[in-house]
């Protein structure tokens, strides 16, 4: 099932539709006692209700599968992700950042990133995590994570603030065998 956002409909279609239905339900003319008008009234909600909820039932496997696709999506990427707070706790990352930090995926969780640094990458993560934090436009850093290799494993980190503007996600990839590492590179 591919991801597409759910129809949305304002609540005077929902009405039409119910009574199209209704209508098409009812052969002959209602008469015209008040008993009649709130039956009919009470048939064309029920109608809109489960219109409605067909419409959410729908949106939640739409929902399901997109939030399915981005787990698989973040699980498998090549890349590291990390999603850190103001002081650089890990609170999500996938297996390949795991992997950058060479250590067990549950064992990482709620650890400083700064843990994984030496003295000079702790300045230079630390600056990037204060341009991530005030929204500068593509921060980055090149540092080493332990990898588990012997002398670590060079990335560079890039970051975009989430929408609460305390929480960074951080994409870390792997730049071994690309020349030479640069410590910061505020222009992204």
């Amino acid at each position: 099932m591919t991801w597409r956002p759910p129809e949305t409909v304002d609540p005077a279609e929902w009405r039409r539709r119910a009574e199209e239905q209704l209508a098409a339900l009812e052969a002959e003319d209602l008469p015209a006692v008040e008993a009649t008008r709130v039956l009919h009234e009470l048939r064309v909600h029920q109608l809109e209700l489960e219109m409605q909820n067909e419409a959410l039932i729908e949106a939640r496997m739409v929902a399901e599968a997109g939030w399915e696709r981005f787990q698989e999506l973040y699980d498998l990427a090549p890349a590291g992700f990390f999603t850190v707070d103001a002081k650089g706790v890990i609170l999500e990352l996938n297996p390949a950042g795991a992997r950058l930090l060479g250590a067990d995926r549950s064992l990482l969780l709620n650890r400083m990133v700064m843990s994984f640094l030496n003295g000079s990458d702790q300045a230079c993560f630390a600056g990037f995590l204060q341009r991530g934090l005030k929204n500068e436009e593509n921060p980055s850093c090149e540092v080493s994570f332990p990898g588990g290799r012997p002398g670590g494993v060079p990335v560079r980190l890039q970051c975009a603030p989430c929408a609460d503007g305390r929480v960074l996600e951080v994409v870390a990839m792997d730049i071994t065998g690309l020349g030479p590492r640069r410590h910061t590179d505020a222009a992204g």
